[in-house]
């Protein structure tokens, strides 16, 4: 499973209020894929956070030399 559906499947367990399963494994894939685009733009955010702090990183690290 890749994480952009993990994440989908997460999001549409905790949308359902699924108690029992709160990963939405036994979601139907009709209902999970309608929370990809949500899940998507999570990953990408967190993608471009990531760059920001090692580019930050970088560049605090060139202060000290």
């Amino acid at each position: 499973m890749r994480l952009d559906e993990f994440l989908a499947r997460c999001l549409a367990a905790r949308k359902m209020k699924l108690i029992k399963d709160p990963q939405g494994r036994r979601i139907p894939e009709a209902l999970w894929r309608q929370c990809l685009p949500d899940a998507e733009f999570i990953i990408g955010t967190l993608m471009a956070f990531d760059l920001q702090e090692i580019v930050r990183g970088y560049y605090e690290g060139e202060e000290g030399d």
